[in-house]
C-alpha cells in the first residue's frame, strides 16, 4: 500500500513541477503544445489555470486511490 502512495507523491512533485516550468516557458514567448491546455490557457487568460487543471486532476486521482484502498 505505500508503494501506491509514494508513487502518487512523485507524479504530484512532477506535475507541479512541469505546471511551474509550462507557466515559466510560456512566460518566456513559448507555447503550449497540448491542445486542450492551449484552449484553457486561451479561454482563462492566464497560465495560471495549468496548476487548476493539474491540482483538479491530481485531487481526482487521490480520491480514487482512497476509495481503492477502501474497497
Amino acid at each position: 500500500m505505500w508503494v501506491k502512495w509514494f508513487l502518487y507523491l512523485v507524479i504530484v512533485i512532477y506535475s507541479l513541477l512541469d505546471a511551474y516550468q509550462t507557466k515559466l516557458l510560456i512566460s518566456l514567448g513559448a507555447t503550449e503544445v497540448n491542445p486542450l491546455l492551449a484552449w484553457l490557457i486561451q479561454e482563462a487568460g492566464t497560465v495560471d489555470i495549468v496548476f487548476v487543471f493539474k491540482i483538479f486532476w491530481l485531487a481526482l486521482l487521490m480520491f480514487v486511490l482512497w476509495w481503492l484502498d477502501d474497497n
